[in-house]
């Protein structure tokens, strides 16, 4: 298959976590270099997927060590999901100066930071990057965070509407200053108009700020604002601010049900559809034959924990697993005080394949029951390329294997043949964020 180079081209952004991402294996792989507590294994890692034009690089984030099941001694022992997790401003502030175009994706909490905080930190990586901030908005379900910061856990139907708030409040400060409004005149003495900047003065049911910003506006005018909601409420407000939606969906048929009901709400919320960039999850192990990528792929399956799984899966989902019998499928749960959406991708992977809760447990340990696509260059184009000109996305967030070693086998050997066939960006066209995905400017 291939498209004509004036058709669009899709986004790819890499989602990096420490010491696993979704494959909760690959940190035990001979190939993985563990060295991310050192500011240069960051630093060369960003410029490979710089290297390979990706749009982002994009660190999700975690306030807490997972202890719904086993404590959080069983999750530091396997290496689990959130067993390290690094501050992601402070850690892409130190990629910033050594890298020139690549998206720089930060994770803050609506739930526990104050919008001031999330204002002036996000404006001043968008200022030291040139415009390459975006944050990835998340509204945090975990109690063990909300212990950490002392602070009570918002209500599960009060967490977005309270999210609305933080997000009105932030572009608000972002707002106070006008694009003119730093005039920095050596001779006339005058170093800002104090009338090209306001007080905002916002007040809600649960958040208030007054205001104005103390970092002026910024290359993008603000962030590029990333969202992941799945559930009914989630969507609701995807839609309403995401400019970019990090989706997590079993198949092509559920990546284009997601895709449509996004693109539609995004509509009825006023907003231009294309504005809205719907990126999904994928895991790709490419090797140069599809015997090598599956010799890759079986090892690193034989790393895999199954209770690895079992953790990651139960803190997502809010409730203790460990309670429920491993040989029976998960159609049981109705709700869960966690993340809804990751209950529905879980049940369309039980259901579609009639997993266990066992089974779901490894392939969740897998990949989090996204797509896993493993062959060489041409096999992973050939399924990247049938996704996204299906209309199931917009592009990809790729979930890595061994780092630095799965970016690299990504960008010298899959990057070159979406190029080709004229899916994929030969050279970055502009400075900001913005400009590389498409969004219009502020």
């Amino acid at each position: 298959m291939s498209v004509d180079s004036r058709s669009r081209q899709m986004s790819l952004a890499a989602y990096v976590m420490v010491p696993t991402a979704h494959h909760h294996g690959a940190w035990r792989h001979h190939d993985a270099d563990l060295g991310f507590l050192d500011a240069h294994w960051w630093i060369e890692l960003a410029r490979i997927y710089e290297r390979g034009r990706f749009d982002m690089l994009f660190l999700p984030d975690l306030l807490a060590i997972p202890d719904q099941a086993g404590g959080y001694e069983a999750t530091v022992s396997k290496g689990s999901q959130g067993a390290v997790q690094l501050d992601p401003l402070v850690t892409l502030a130190a990629v910033c100066a050594h890298t020139t175009h690549l998206g720089l994706g930060i994770t803050r909490s609506v739930s526990f930071h104050p919008p001031y905080d999330i204002a002036r930190s996000m404006a001043t990586l968008d200022h030291l990057s040139g415009g390459r901030a975006a944050w990835n908005i998340v509204t945090t379900s975990m109690r063990s965070a909300a212990l950490n910061f002392g602070q009570p856990l918002p209500e599960r139907n009060e967490r977005y509407d309270r999210g609305d708030e933080v997000i009105e409040a932030c572009i608000a400060l972002w707002e106070s200053w006008a694009g003119h409004a730093l005039v920095a005149d050596k001779e006339s003495g005058v170093f800002a108009d104090p009338g090209a900047v306001s007080r905002p003065d916002y007040q809600g049911k649960w958040i208030s700020v007054r205001g104005p910003l103390s970092v002026p506006r910024s290359p993008q005018g603000r962030p590029v604002l990333m969202q992941a909601g799945a559930s009914e409420r989630g969507r609701r407000f995807a839609a309403r601010w995401g400019e970019v939606i990090f989706a997590l969906q079993h198949s092509l048929p559920d990546m284009q049900a997601f895709y449509r009901d996004i693109k539609s709400r995004a509509r009825n919320e006023g907003r231009d559809p294309d504005q809205v960039k719907i990126l999904t999850g994928v895991q790709v192990v490419v090797a140069e034959t599809a015997e090598l990528a599956e010799v890759k792929r079986r090892e690193l399956e034989a790393l895999i924990d199954p209770v690895a799984g079992l953790l990651t899966l139960s803190y997502q989902l809010g409730i203790d697993l460990s309670d429920f019998p491993l040989d029976d499928m998960l159609e049981a749960i109705d709700d869960v005080p966690g993340t809804r959406g990751s209950l529905d991708v879980v049940l369309q992977g039980t259901k579609a394949e009639g997993l266990t809760l066992r089974e779901a447990a490894v392939r969740y340990a897998t990949s989090e029951l996204t797509p896993q696509i493993v062959g060489d260059a041409d096999q992973v184009a050939d399924e990247l390329e049938r996704l996204f000109v299906n209309e199931g996305c917009d592009g990809f967030i790729v979930t890595p294997g061994p780092l630095p070693a799965s970016a690299t086998d990504f960008v010298d050997l899959v990057v070159p043949v979406l190029q080709r066939r004229g899916l994929f960006r030969t050279e970055y066209e502009g400075r900001t964020l913005r400009h590389t995905m498409g969004l219009s400017p502020l």
